[in-house]
């Protein structure tokens, strides 16, 4: 630290001071950083209501307990969900289809009902707090990783920087108070990528083992993780050729990242309870592991073949290949961007979506690492296989078209605040001016962060705008994963809206309300009774919510109008007067055909539905409208 001294003179004493005691102030820092991360997931957690999946998560996990069923949800590995349904593994809870261990429950396919009895039941949130508190262990693992990282690899005013941008950041925060997969993999990746660097620092067989233990919780995280065991490779190699290390040494970490995929690899057993059948007490084989990939033309490719050698040597557990033959035939999504709706994504989906959802003390402070030259003279030993992680996880996933939400790109966020540290800390050292200039941007943005609690989800930066403008460029999980639910019920009761108003959710987890409930799919195939028929016109006051975008284009007309008024965080926005709905009555009648279709199996009926949808029809329903009709007619025609 002798540079960081000198970069100051003799005669500034409160930097002398700091510089004398950082050590002393890290750890205060730390301390901080803990108990706001306490009181800021508190507030998160008591004021959102269940997100899109996150019953999918509760109810799946408390199956494993209860089972040993991992055939419930194989799209997700188990440990989050393990770990979530911990606190409530020895409750009654009912809804469930089948007797334990009998049966495969997909969540694109049975678990609805599930997670909406769960919803319904007198202790939903109960349930949901237990959930969400268990799964602090993730935010509270990436704040020590990320500060220890930082003050091992650049001292403890970087460790002082990064653990106030990790604990403040929106984002980070938001998905790390939810019931979902996606922190438990960015804790464990950082964590894996830490120790893998400490592998080459140390030369310690410890190292190894840790390295081992955080790959295989990683891949127990989620499936994405299978790409982590190679960016682990790739930053140990990386570090060592900055260190200029001899051929003998290489030799030794290759060995010892052999030792710690097969630590790994026993870990991932360990969760499935070193079994490979899906279901409990079943010989026979759960799953047909090719189906999902002929059902999309790609039996013939490389990954088909992959999951089908190694299911046919049960080589991995039956549920994990599973996920992994789910997760790799469905790459697309439609998504919503900038007011318009695209019927897959495009690659600089997320790098847009990251300069609106972070903070701007961040984004500067990162950019200012990557461009300058001094940064990278000071700091690029560790900075080169920092980049690793970053570069693979935001290439994978600018080259897939799932564009749903940033939560996808979390795990390049902790390399992101490395970065942004030591350039921090450079400009710390450079000068009272520039010193001064990064603690008012880190403050500044703090306070910006601060100020979107308890509704963190929806957080945009001030360059776009902030929350309440949010809903013109980014939809789904972004803004709206329908965790304003219980707003908007209560914005309902206390405008005593019973007449004349509509409501647009698109969530399946909603309360029966005075208003017209605008069609979502999901919602209107799981509702009691058919939803009835929406007008082509309509006068008074219309509720969406930007959730209900991600699922239908019918609503975007509405979010590129400006609001009457704007709640929640930009996640209730008000719309008053006339207005056509035809394709939104359009979209209507295609869920009524395509449940006459599906449940009722009566096809005329459905032909009629999906006939009065034709002329009005969505952009984003076309393509599955006209699929709809073919396959009524050719069962019409073999009925």
């Amino acid at each position: 630290m002798s540079s960081v001294r000198a970069a100051y003179t003799a005669d500034d004493k409160p930097s002398s001071f700091f510089l004398r005691h950082e050590s002393q102030f890290g750890y205060l820092a730390l301390g901080i950083c803990l108990i706001a991360l306490l009181v800021l997931r508190y507030g998160f957690v008591h004021t959102n209501s269940f997100t899109f999946d996150e019953l999918t998560h509760i109810q799946a996990g408390y199956r494993y307990w209860q089972c040993g069923e991992f055939a419930n949800n194989p799209e997700h590995p188990p440990l989050a969900k393990l770990i979530a349904a911990a606190p409530i593994r020895h409750w009654q809870l009912e809804g469930y289809p089948s007797p334990c261990g009998a049966q495969v429950i997909q969540s694109r396919k049975m678990d609805l009902p599930i997670a909406l009895a769960l919803y319904h039941s007198p202790h939903a949130r109960e349930l949901l707090w237990h959930a969400r508190a268990s799964l602090i262990v993730f935010p509270l693992v990436l704040l020590l990783a990320v500060f220890f990282a930082a003050c091992a690899w650049f001292g403890h005013p970087a460790a002082t920087i990064a653990a106030l941008l990790i604990t403040f950041e929106p984002t980070l925060l938001a998905h790390g108070s939810l019931v979902t997969t996606d922190m438990a993999i960015t804790a464990m990746t950082f964590l894996a990528v830490f120790v893998s660097i400490e592998c080459v620092r140390k030369r310690s067989w410890i190292y190894f083992v840790l390295c081992g233990i955080a790959l295989g919780l990683a891949v127990a995280s989620k499936h994405s993780a299978f790409v982590v065991p190679v960016i682990c490779l790739a930053t140990m190699l990386a570090s060592a050729l900055m260190q200029r290390l001899g051929a003998n040494d290489y030799l030794r970490l290759v060995c010892g990242w052999l030792v710690a995929c097969m630590l790994a690899f026993a870990i991932l057993w360990a969760f499935y309870g070193f079994r490979y059948g899906a279901l409990p007490h079943e010989t026979n084989p759960a799953y047909d592991l090719m189906q999902p990939f002929a059902h999309e033309g790609l039996q013939n490719t490389r990954t088909a073949h992959a999951v089908s050698f190694l299911g046919r040597h049960q080589l991995l557990p039956e549920a994990y290949l599973a996920g992994l033959a789910d997760i790799a035939t469905f790459s697309s999504r439609p998504t919503y961007f900038f007011g318009r709706y695209y019927a897959q994504g495009f690659w600089y989906y997320f790098p847009v979506t990251l300069a609106i959802k972070l903070t701007i003390a961040l984004l500067l402070l990162f950019a200012y690492a990557l461009f300058h030259p001094r940064v990278w003279r000071r700091h690029g030993q560790t900075l080169v296989p920092c980049s690793i992680p970053l570069i693979v996880f935001l290439g994978c996933a600018m080259y897939g078209k799932l564009d749903i939400g940033v939560r996808h790109v979390l795990p390049v966020l902790p390399f992101m605040v490395i970065f942004a540290a030591t350039a921090a800390s450079d400009l710390l050292q450079h000068s009272r001016a520039t010193g001064i200039a990064a603690a008012l941007l880190i403050g500044l943005s703090i306070f910006s962060a601060a100020r979107s609690a308890p509704q963190q989800l929806s957080y945009a930066n001030e360059f776009f705008g902030g929350p309440d403008r949010l809903h013109r460029y980014l939809g789904d999980s972004n803004i709206d994963w329908g965790q304003a639910s219980d707003r908007l019920q209560s914005f309902l009761e206390s405008r005593n809206l019973h007449s004349n108003c509509a409501v647009a959710t698109g969530t399946v987890f909603r309360d029966p309300s005075a208003c017209t409930e605008l069609p979502f799919f999901l919602a209107d195939l799981m509702s009691p009774e058919l939803p009835p028929v929406v007008g082509d016109t309509f006068e008074g006051s219309v509720i969406i919510q930007p959730l209900a975008t991600s699922w239908s284009s019918a609503y975007i007309p509405f979010l590129n109008r400006t609001p009457d008024e704007i709640h929640g965080a930009g996640t209730i926005l008000v719309y008053r007067g006339k207005f056509d709905f035809s394709e939104i009555a359009a979209q209507r009648r295609f869920d009524r055909g395509l449940r006459m279709l599906v449940f009722a199996h009566d096809i005329a009926a459905a032909r009629t539905e999906f006939a009065a949808a034709e002329p009005h029809c969505p952009e984003s329903l076309r393509d599955w409208l006209h699929q709809m009709e073919q396959v009524a007619a050719s069962a019409g025609q073999h009925h």
